[in-house]
C-alpha cells in the first residue's frame, strides 16, 4: 500500500530513544516502505520520529522507522505479545513471516508495570529463539530454542526468585541488533518513517 503523499508532510528528524514499556520488531532491512507493505499496514502516512513515537505510545498505530544501521524498527502496542502458548501468538507468527521475507527479524517487549518481558529471533521463516516471561503469572511462557550466545554472555538466566527486567531486554537488543535507548547517539540524517494500523 502506498503512502498518501497528499497529506501535509511532517518535518524529518533524527532517531529518538525508545523501548521502555513498549514492544517492537527489528527487521533486517533498509526500506521502511517495503517493511510497512509486508505488514499490510492500513492507513499509511509519513511521520517523523517524534510524531511516530507519539502515535505508537498512544496505543493504536505502529510506527515503521526509517532504517538505522541496516535495521527498521516497527514500534507500537499492537505488537505486544499476549504471552500465550507459542502456536497461538500472532506476534510470533508475524515475526516468522517478516524473517521469511527479510532474512532476519527480532521481537522485543517490555512492560515494567506488570513485569512482563519477551524477546524472540527468527531467521529465514524459522523461529530460532523465543523467551517470554509473564509477570502476572510469575512464570516463563515461551522457551523456544537454546539460549543464544548473546543471552549467555549477558548472564540472562533466571533461577527461582529472579525475573527478567527491562534492562535485560535493552541489553539483548543491543547485542542482537540495536539497543533503541542508544538511538539519540547515532549520526543519522533527518528522515521520515511511516505510521499505520496493523
Amino acid at each position: 500500500m502506498a503512502i498518501n503523499m497528499f497529506a501535509a508532510q511532517p518535518i524529518p528528524d533524527t532517531p529518538m530513544p525508545f523501548g521502555y514499556k513498549m514492544a517492537w520488531y527489528a527487521v533486517k532491512s533498509t526500506n521502511s516502505q517495503v517493511v510497512a507493505d509486508a505488514l499490510k499496514l492500513k492507513s499509511q502516512h509519513p511521520a517523523n520520529w517524534k510524531d511516530g513515537f507519539k502515535e505508537a505510545y498512544d496505543g493504536k498505530d505502529v510506527f515503521v522507522s526509517p532504517p538505522v544501521s541496516g535495521w527498521v524498527f516497527v514500534v507500537g502496542f499492537p505488537i505486544f505479545p499476549d504471552l500465550k502458548p507459542v502456536p497461538e501468538e500472532k506476534c510470533l507468527a508475524r515475526l516468522k513471516d517478516l524473517s521469511q521475507q527479510f532474512g532476519e527479524a527480532q521481537l522485543f517487549a517490555t512492560h515494567r508495570g506488570v513485569s512482563s518481558h519477551a524477546w524472540a529471533k527468527a531467521v529465514g521463516g524459522n523461529l530460532l529463539r523465543a523467551f517470554g516471561y509473564n509477570g502476572d503469572e510469575g512464570r516463563d511462557v515461551w522457551g523456544v530454542g537454546q539460549q543464544t550466545k548473546e543471552e549467555a554472555d549477558l548472564g540472562l538466566k533466571y533461577p527461582a526468585g529472579k525475573e527478567p527486567d527491562e534492562e535485560d531486554v535493552m541489553r539483548l537488543a543491543g547485542r542482537w541488533s540495536l539497543n533503541p535507548q542508544n538511538n539519540g547517539k547515532l549520526q543519522v540524517s533527518p528522515t521520515l518513517g511511516i505510521i499505520g494500523k496493523l
